[in-house]
């Protein structure tokens, strides 16, 4: 059930809260800004412009934590969790890549297996928090996602882009897969065949690509990713929300846990001719990153 949306008007651990004078509360995390609205029982995880363009240790933790506070009775309230990012021209670029790195040459597998279990879990508490909670997630990408950026927003029930966006797992450039539950998300949005040309490519496929293919629900016209969201959970029906919210009924997150342990494994293998390919996409990224940065103050 996919759907193009374009609208032509724009919309818009935690310390002291702050009403935002339309029926919502602000709350900040170190890497988050939160917008908690009662009314329309949503909330809203709004990545912020100085945080990591990559999922370091920190900001799995502070996911893990955020998510484990919104399944508990006191937020059930919020029916919907929106995730998006305020970073620049990025939603995530995946895994920290220099932190892998310094696991492998050091030897320190204990290390890179937690990292990737834990990300395995922010995407399996994802994909549950419909059955578990009847919270259905929504993930809006107005900028690259790229590896484990893309897992994540495989992982939720209603999948938003902007178009010009652009996805891609670049793992097999240097001798990795996506094994953050890459291939079992993808599959049960547009089956096995279409799944493994885009696990195996290595390139940058756009957001109408993947719209096309069925992996992206909707599609927004760029900047009217957040106009898009609001339109959507102002006017989804039950039946629709329970269509997304059951998305992943037959997917068994097992799958996932087994496949993050197999990618960890074959992560501590990487070569050092892997470890250059690695080198190139950091630099690649960090002047990316920095570029988008210096246009957005611009």
């Amino acid at each position: 059930m996919s759907s193009a949306i374009a609208i032509n008007q724009n919309r818009s651990s935690s310390p002291q809260a702050t009403a935002n004078g339309k029926g919502g509360v602000f709350r900040s995390t170190k890497n988050f800004q939160l917008l908690l609205e009662p009314r329309r029982r949503t909330a809203s995880w709004v990545l912020r412009a100085n945080a990591p363009s990559f999922v370091t240790k920190d900001l799995i933790s502070e996911i893990l934590d955020l998510q484990k506070i919104f399944s508990s009775p006191r937020f059930s309230i919020f029916e919907q969790r929106i995730l998006r990012s305020n970073v620049p021209g990025i939603f995530s670029l995946g895994g920290d890549l220099a932190f892998f790195k310094s696991c492998v040459q050091s030897g320190d597998d204990e290390a890179l297996l937690d990292y990737a279990m834990k990300s395995g879990e922010v995407i399996a508490s994802n994909v549950e928090s419909f059955r578990l909670h009847k919270q259905l997630t929504v993930c809006v990408v107005q900028g690259e996602a790229q590896g484990g950026g893309f897992e994540l927003a495989l992982s939720s029930h209603v999948l938003i882009a902007e178009r010009g966006t652009c996805f891609g797992f670049p793992e097999p450039l240097f001798g990795l897969f996506p094994g953050m539950g890459a291939e079992p998300l993808l599959e049960t949005r547009i089956g096995a065949k279409k799944s493994k040309a885009i696990l195996g490519a290595a390139r940058r496929w756009t957001a109408e690509q993947l719209f096309d293919m069925g992996v992206i629900d909707f599609l927004a016209e760029p900047g009217q990713g957040l106009a898009a969201t609001n339109a959507l959970i102002s006017t989804i029906g039950e039946k629709e929300r329970e269509f997304y919210g059951r998305r992943f009924e037959l997917l068994a997150v097992e799958r996932i846990r087994s496949e993050v342990s197999v990618w960890a494994n074959q992560a501590m293998k990487l070569s050092s001719k892997n470890f250059r390919t690695i080198d190139l996409i950091l630099k690649a990224q960090s002047s990316a990153a920095n570029r988008r940065r210096v246009a957005a103050r611009g």
